[in-house]
Order: structure tokens, then C-alpha cells, then sequence
């Protein structure tokens, strides 16, 4: 079926204790399982507080199903086609994510679509909305999945394209977890074409989980015993991981700022102006561009903020010797600061447009 041309301008909210239940908001729909297409659809109205999603309390899971918190859609389920999608909606509403996590996997925010899975995927989306996460916390320390876009799209069987987010991200200072945070997605499973992010990402507090790495447009490649105990930011995406198929990754932009301004205790694998980290098999990465500044302050001597780079963080190939990597035509033209750095586990940083040291001591490994 197709659901289409359908508009909310009311607010969602929900409060109090929802931890023994399947928890999922959407300003359309918030549960899909094989719906279809889900196009030209909108929520809220520019210029209004119309549409505004409030999610506060304490959350839990049933089954397998995150806590997703989505603009258009909180959870979108595709099948073993691979043919559903989400097309040309839009959101301009703020979401608010104040809720505490309990005995969940993880918790999942998107400015369109919280979490989308099982082969569904999206493409032509835009959000102008804040999706502000300050009071989010996961009590177990696991993933929080956050992106202008889509929290995470997992089980992937179609690149995800031209989608663009223009509102900021705010995550607060109590966000315990794993943090998986993008201005396009959070976590991405397949490719990634033709999508930017213009909105501030600011980060209020120290992202849970470290690793290690630095490089000039990307992290050197130092590798963990476990690529998932880590908090991964990037101005597109978060985290992107595919050990199984071909993934293509062009056509990236940033421009919004990632701010740090209170890292404290951070233990981070990754930023990058464009993708924190890249854990792909045979790849295509080409034109991808960040002009955003990043600045991370007042780190102190328990973090292990590992990679930052201009335009990728991390970027692991999974040294399979009859596959390869490319990587072609990446600029950036952000700067790069750091102020009040006292961490003894810091791993350095690339050096890429200015970067600024200021009032820290840094002890590479």
C-alpha cells in the first residue's frame, strides 16, 4: 500500500512510566511492518510550535523493539524485498527526548524516522526541526541511536539518498550510553548518497565508551577487540558498518558546527566533520565535504577521546584481501580546536584546516 499526502499539526506527548511496554511515536505513524511506501508526508509547520513530539519518563522495550521517537515515523519495518520506503516527507517540528531507558537494547531518535529496519530504507527527506535529546539516558549504558534524519537504519538493502537535515541536535549531559550520533543518521548499515546536514550538533556531556586513533582526513586505523563499545559522532553520519556487500558513500556534506563545549569525561572512538567512523568491506567513499568547525573543551585525565578527523574519524577497512577500498576527492575546510585538554588517554587529532591547541597538556599513546 501507499500512504500518502498525509499531514499532523497536533503535539504528541507522552509522560510517565512506559517500561513494561513496546514504546514507539510518530507524528504520522508510529509503528510500520510492511505498509509499503510511506511519501509526501509532513509534520507540523515552519515557523510554528505546531506538531511538537514530548517523550519524558521512564521507557522499556518488548521483544526486539527499540524505544524510536521519529518526526514522521517512529518505527519503519521493510521485508525481505526491500521495496519499502520512506519518500519526500518532511518534518519541521521539535522532538524532545526526555526519557530514561530501562532494559532496553537501545533508544533510537530521528528527525523523519526513528529507526528503520529489515531492508526499508529512505530517501528525499528533509528536517527543519530541533531534535533535542538534553534529558535522554540509557540506565544500562547501551546505544542511543540519534540523527536529523533517522536514528538508525539497520538491515539496509538499499542506499539511503538525498535526504537533508537543517535542524540542530542537542544531546544533554545525563545521555549515558553508547553514543551513535549523525546530522543525517545515527547508524547506517548500506550506503550513503547525496545527503548533507546544516544544523549544530552541541553535545552537553561525556558520550560513555572508548577506543583509540587520529589521522589527517581520517583516524590511522588502530582496531578494538569490540567495534561496538564505542560513541561515534559525525556531521552526516554517526557510524556506518557493512561487513557483507558493496557500499557506496558519495556526494556527503557538512556544515553545521559539532560542539563539544563540556566533554569532561568522554570516552569517544570517533568525530568526524562527516562520519565519525567508517567500518566498511569493498567501498566506493568519494566527494565528501565538511566546512563545520569542530571544538571539544574541558576534557579531563579519565577520558579516551581516540579520532578526530576534518571528515572521517575512524575509517577501518575489514582487510578482506580480495576486496578494496577507495577513498577519493574528501576535503574540509573546518577547523579543528581543542581547549582545556588534560587527558592522559587522549590519542591526537588530524591536522586538518586550522587546528587549535589551547591551555591543554595531551599525552599521545
Amino acid at each position: 500500500g501507499v500512504y500518502s499526502n498525509l499531514k499532523n499539526t497536533g503535539t504528541i506527548a507522552s509522560y510517565g512510566d512506559n517500561s513494561k511496554s513496546r514504546f514507539q511515536i510518530g507524528g504520522i505513524i508510529a509503528f510500520s511492518v510492511k505498509i509499503g511506501k510511506l511519501e509526501n508526508c509532513v509534520n507540523g509547520e515552519q515557523g510554528t510550535t505546531k506538531g511538537a513530539i514530548i517523550a519524558e519518563g521512564k521507557v522499556g522495550v518488548a521483544e526486539t523493539y527499540y524505544p524510536s521517537i521519529g518526526g514522521i515515523c517512529g518505527s519503519f519495518q521493510g521485508g525481505s524485498k526491500g521495496d519499502l520506503v520512506i519518500k519526500n516527507c518532511t518534518n519541521y517540528a521539535t522532538i524532545t527526548a526526555s526519557q530514561t531507558t530501562a532494559n532496553a537494547m537501545a533508544h533510537a531518535v530521528g528527525g523523519i524516522a526513528a529507526w528503520i529496519r529489515s531492508g526499508a530504507t529512505i530517501e528525499g527527506c528533509h528536517n527543519y526541526g530541533h531534535v533535542n535529546c538534553s534529558g535522554l539516558k540509557n540506565e544500562a549504558k547501551l546505544q542511543i541511536f540519534i540523527g536529523g534524519i533517522t536514528g538508525i537504519l539497520s538491515d539496509g538493502k538499499k542506499i539511503m539518498t538525498n535526504n537533508h537535515n537543517h535542524g540542530d541536535i542537542t544531546v544533554g549531559e545525563n545521555a549515558d550510553g553508547r553514543l551513535q550520533l549523525g546530522g543525517v543518521a545515527g547508524y547506517c548499515s548500506h550506503g550513503v548518497t547525496n545527503c548533507s546536514n546544516e544544523g549544530k550538533i552541541t553535545i552537553n556531556g561525556s558520550p560513555s565508551i572508548a577506543s583509540n586513533t587520529p589521522g589527517s582526513v581520517q583516524g590511522s586505523g588502530r582496531t578494538d577487540a569490540d567495534m561496538n563499545n564505542r560513541s561515534n559522532i559525525g556531521g552526516v553520519v554517526g557510524r556506518i558498518y557493512n561487513a557483507t556487500v558493496t557500499a557506496s558513500v558519495t556526494g556527503l556534506t557538512n556544515t553545521g558546527d559539532i560542539l563539544l563545549p563540556q566533554a569532561d569525561s568522554i570516552r569517544c572512538t570517533a568525530i568526524g566533520g562527516v562520519m565519525g567512523e567508517a567500518i566498511l568491506l569493498k567501498s566506493t567513499i568519494s566527494t565528501l565535504s565538511n566546512s563545520g568547525d569542530i571544538k571539544v573543551e574541558n576534557v579531563n585525565n579519565k577520558a579516551m577521546l581516540n579520532s578526530i578527523g576534518g571528515v572521517i574519524g575512524r575509517n577501518f577497512n575489514m582487510k578482506i584481501t580480495s576486496q578494496t577500498m577507495s577513498i577519493s576527492d574528501c576535503t574540509n575546510s573546518g577547523n579543528i580546536s581543542l581547549n582545556e585538554i588534560t587527558a592522559t588517554n587522549f590519542v591526537f587529532i588530524s591536522f586538518s584546516a586550522s587546528t587549535i591547541i589551547s591551555k591543554s597538556v595531551l599525552s599521545p599513546t
